[in-house]
């Protein structure tokens, strides 16, 4: 995370309009963000180096699991990252493909518009991703 940032919420949802596929936490270490998304047939887990609680949300059976970090700099500054994992339930699990990755410093562009390109957003600004079998 940038120096300057002063908190960071993080949100994961499924993209449904049921209410318990969208839950939050707030990190209390703004130096660093390591999250770990653990996807099966049945749910979708985030948890970090940084978030006491793991959070989740139902997995969808097609459809995208999105996890935000919204990173707060005050005074009406703010940016969010963004990670939207394609999925599919199989008949012996989930198939997922490699997250489309977002740094979306305004919210009209947060939607797809706004790809993560190494090296375009600075030094400070950072962003992987690994996908698993396991």
């Amino acid at each position: 995370m940038p120096e300057a940032a002063e908190s960071v919420t993080v949100q994961i949802h499924n993209g449904t309009a049921n209410t318990s596929a969208n839950e939050y936490t707030t990190t209390p270490d703004v130096t660093r963000l390591s999250l770990r998304l653990d996807t099966d047939a049945n749910r979708s887990r985030l948890s970090g180096d940084a978030i006491e609680d793991s959070i989740g949300v139902p997995t969808p059976e097609r459809g995208t699991v999105t996890v935000v970090a919204f990173v707060d700099y005050g005074a009406d500054r703010a940016v969010k990252y963004r990670w939207a994992l394609p999925v599919n339930e199989t008949a012996t699990g989930v198939r997922a493909l490699t997250p489309r990755m977002e740094v979306c410093w305004s919210e009209r562009l947060c939607g797809g518009q706004a790809a993560y390109v190494p090296g375009s957003h600075g030094d400070e600004i950072t962003l992987d991703a690994e996908v698993r079998q396991g």
